[in-house]
């Protein structure tokens, strides 16, 4: 009876073990996988947002301190078409990480993914409000009287996407920063 008893604890000891090996993980490793391609997928949204900046620092820059020949019918499109690929994949980015979202016991990987997509929905309105700017500048590129005067009224414009555009890399940094103290990995 005892030996039955002892093999009884053993076998309930073991299914005991084994469910919570199971369990204790959650969708860790789904969570790991879905992350890293979501990061994947965002670093070539960031890429085209740094090439973006790029462009835009050099022409709106340029006009902001004068140089309205800067702001050419060929830069405006450009930025117009460059915008308009961003603002394609963030519904794609956004996506990937909300995978994350219905996972079971990745409560630090779902606050890095809740903290990208933050990230992201506020690109995708800055990129909103980018696009309308360039709408506001296609019709009179290349004609610097009227650049000279459009930039003249609309200077609190530039700083309002500069304080948005700050805000951004703060939550950036912030999304990194739970990554980081949460030793999150993939």
């Amino acid at each position: 009876m005892r030996k039955l008893l002892a093999v009884v604890m053993v076998f309930l000891l073991g299914v005991t073990v084994l469910a919570l090996v199971g369990c204790g993980g959650g969708d860790t490793s789904t969570a790991k996988t879905d992350l890293k391609a979501a990061d994947a997928v965002y670093k070539t949204l960031e890429k085209d947002l740094t090439d973006l900046t790029t462009s835009l620092t050099t022409t709106l820059g340029g006009a902001l301190s004068g140089n309205y020949a800067a702001v050419t019918p060929a830069a405006v499109q450009s930025a117009a078409a460059t915008i308009s690929n961003c603002l394609q994949q963030t519904p794609e980015v956004t996506a990937a990480y909300k995978k994350v979202d219905s996972l079971k016991g990745v409560d630090d990987y779902k606050a890095y993914a809740d903290a990208m997509q933050k990230v992201v929905s506020s690109q995708e309105q800055l990129l909103s409000e980018g696009k309308n700017l360039i709408g506001a500048l296609t019709p009179i590129a290349g004609d610097q009287a009227a650049l000279a005067q459009w930039f003249q009224a609309n200077t609190n414009t530039f700083m309002q996407l500069q304080t948005a555009s700050q805000k951004i890399d703060k939550a950036n940094q912030d999304a990194q920063q739970i990554k980081k103290n949460k030793n999150l990995t993939w």
